[in-house]
């Protein structure tokens, strides 16, 4: 089975529509991002994980699941999520793909067998296009419900 193991903030300062969104709201960006890997590959047989950095927003550690996508924040004992990247792809095997522009980040897992995907090759403008198109996913606008916004909220730590 194939692996894609995407290094969260870097991609989503990596890919203009999410970085501008990142500006006003982080966590819709982070939203966003997850939603279109939630749809990424969408009929095929893959594992997804997303690691982000921990914060002092984001009052938990570990793994959460969302729509089926592994989502991580790293926190102690991991420095920063770049330190998690490392630790996840140490553990798994099969065909991986690390989707990251961070030239340290890809140096530091060289050796085991996986390879570099840049965000931008995978949110191309006709994927960004459609992202846009068929997701309004502001609240209260088509393309999220209440219990998906709920859903998003309580994951990120932002809902009781």
């Amino acid at each position: 089975m194939e692996t894609y193991v995407f290094d969260g903030h870097n991609a989503i300062f990596s890919v203009d529509f999410l970085r501008n969104e990142a500006k006003t709201n982080r966590e819709q960006s982070r939203f966003l991002l997850l939603n279109f890997v939630q749809n990424f590959k969408l009929n095929q047989k893959i594992r997804k994980i997303v690691v982000f950095d921990g914060s002092v927003e984001v009052p938990f550690s570990g793994r959460e699941n969302y729509k089926g996508i592994e989502v991580y924040y790293s926190k102690m004992p991991f420095k920063n999520a770049d330190a998690l990247i490392v630790s996840l792809l140490e553990k798994e095997k099969g065909k991986i793909f690390l989707v990251t522009d961070d030239r340290e980040l890809i140096s530091k897992v060289k050796s085991q067998t996986c390879k570099a995907i840049s965000p931008k090759s995978i949110f191309t403008k006709k994927e960004t296009q459609k992202i846009n198109r068929n997701s309004n996913l502001k609240t209260g606008q088509e393309g999220i419900t209440q219990q998906e916004l709920d859903e998003f909220l309580a994951l990120f730590g932002a809902k009781e």
